[in-house]
């Protein structure tokens, strides 16, 4: 555990996120695996894998400025990470051996608050662009490319969750700094109230 300690306290830690392994033999470091992964800043944007046998690896290739807000993490070991490069929106899925795949077209200027993935390897990002309050949200493919979400004219995006079904749930703020509450549907939806038909990945029902 000392060798993870060394790592975290030489920077600011914004998201830390653990799965659990099922495997007896990478308790042992026999064949470690990705068992966390973790965000901040230090000097530079930083996020890093932490392995079963208790190892720390930094993901190469993240931006030279920004920061890193938010991560999340499979039960596979594949993440998605989420912040800034420079003043645009930054994301980027992981491979559960740390190899990165930035997520190119997302909003510019402006941050990612927030992240999720789920079991198939598909995220879910949110965030905006806080000096001109426009919120931002997109789906992920696994193969790491963003299918924009409306949102309002105004407001930020602090929370995302994609569940089993693949169908997630997005909440910030809107506009008048009234609460918003989004639930984006990634199977084909029906005529029912209050919602209109859609295709896969991008239909977003606003809470009442």
């Amino acid at each position: 555990m000392q060798t993870v300690l060394n790592f975290v306290k030489k920077l600011s830690v914004f998201s830390l996120v653990a799965i659990c392994s099922s495997a007896v033999t990478d308790l042992f470091g026999e064949n470690p695996t990705s068992t966390a992964i973790l965000g901040g800043q230090g000097d530079a944007p930083y996020a890093a894998i932490v392995r079963s046998n208790r190892s720390v690896m930094e993901l190469p290739g993240l931006p030279a400025e920004g920061l890193t807000y938010r991560v999340a993490m499979n039960s596979s070991g594949r993440g998605i990470i989420g912040g800034t490069e420079g003043l645009n929106a930054y994301a980027a899925l992981v491979s559960p051996k740390g190899k990165l795949t930035p997520i190119s077209g997302l909003m510019a200027p402006g941050e990612i608050y927030t992240v999720a993935i789920d079991e198939s390897g598909r995220g879910i990002v949110g965030g905006g662009h806080a000096d001109s309050s426009v919120p931002y949200a997109a789906l992920i493919s696994s193969k790491g490319e963003p299918k924009s979400l409306s949102m309002p004219l105004s407001g930020l995006i602090y929370s995302v969750v994609l569940g089993f079904s693949q169908n997630g749930i997005i909440g910030g703020k809107g506009p008048s700094n009234s609460a918003l509450c989004g639930f984006c549907f990634t199977e084909r939806c029906g005529g029912t109230p209050g919602r209109v038909a859609c295709d896969r990945s991008h239909f977003l029902d606003f809470c009442e």
